[in-house]
């Protein structure tokens, strides 16, 4: 599967309609080359009723219903990383350009200031909106965050030292004005990284709770409805014979039924589609017990 869990497309009555006619293509006899159909049936039986012990144990545990079918790693803030990235890159390059290059005694001070005081003065404006705003749990729990903001630090008390012995010369070449912005600004991007850092430390670098007994049936679920929507456990039949069934069945849906649902379906195949159906647990669906007299 392209993904660890498939979301049907349409509302309740749509998907009970797909699979009511998906299930009249599971065949009526018992035995076949690798196993039986009402094997396969009776599997994907137990795995409703796995979800279905896997939501209770999340209601119990005080967890919502839907972590019970989801995965448990929270969605990274795409938005967050794209502003946190601009802040460090900003921040590193308005610092580290006033660092001796290396194999030079000296550097031209107004060339070094005009890129060095815009880019810290933007760096340090950033971190320190994202300091001041909520911290997001995935960032929390991110190994890449606590990095970046160490590395920026210490390249700036560097560069914040060698500024400090240096003051007066720049301030007679430059002028005290850029001088003193890089200056507070620097100070401002430390507390601004000292913030961050310390926020994901005390927060997302605390041991993870441990893995409850529903978490592990989440993954064992997951598991087998992967499992099942791949296996074609039905008895062999001559090629392109199930696809034309099937092409045919959803074509008789054409305009009862929403085309994303129908195209949806068509990709899947029938045996997939009851299987995340099923798996779903919140559908209104044909009763289980139905599929079994297959």
């Amino acid at each position: 599967m392209r993904s660890s869990v498939v979301r049907l497309a349409g509302d309740d009555t749509a998907i009970a309609t797909v699979v009511s006619r998906a299930s009249a293509l599971i065949p009526a006899g018992r035995a076949a080359r690798h196993g039986s159909e009402r094997a396969w049936v009776d599997r994907v039986i137990d795995l409703a009723l796995l979800r279905a012990e896997i939501v209770r144990r999340m209601a119990a545990e005080g967890r919502g219903e839907r972590s019970a079918v989801t995965s448990s790693a929270p969605r990274q803030p795409p938005l967050w990383w794209t502003v946190y990235i601009v802040g460090v890159v900003a921040g590193f390059v308005g610092t580290a350009v006033t660092l001796p290059p290396k194999g030079r005694d000296t550097q031209d001070p107004v060339l070094m200031m005009t890129i060095a005081e815009p880019a810290v003065v933007v760096g340090a404006g950033v971190l320190l909106l994202l300091a001041m705003l909520p911290l997001p749990a995935a960032v929390r729990q991110s190994p890449s965050m606590l990095p970046a903001a160490v590395l920026v630090a210490v390249v700036a008390v560097l560069a914040g030292l060698l500024m400090s012995l240096r003051y007066g010369a720049m301030v007679e070449a430059v002028g005290a004005r850029p001088v003193l912005s890089w200056s507070l600004s620097v100070a401002a991007l430390l507390v601004a990284s000292g913030v961050l850092a310390g926020r994901r430390h005390a927060t997302g670098g605390k041991p993870a709770r441990p893995r409850t007994r529903a978490q592990d049936g989440v993954r064992e679920a997951r598991r087998r409805a992967q499992r099942l929507a791949r296996e074609l456990s039905y008895t062999p039949r001559r090629p392109g014979e199930l696809e034309r069934s099937w092409a045919r069945v959803l074509d008789d849906l054409d305009g009862s039924v929403e085309p994303a649902v129908v195209e949806q379906a068509r990709e899947l195949g029938p045996f997939a589609y009851i299987v995340w159906a099923y798996y779903d647990g919140d559908l209104a669906l044909p009763r289980l017990r139905n599929l079994r007299r297959r």
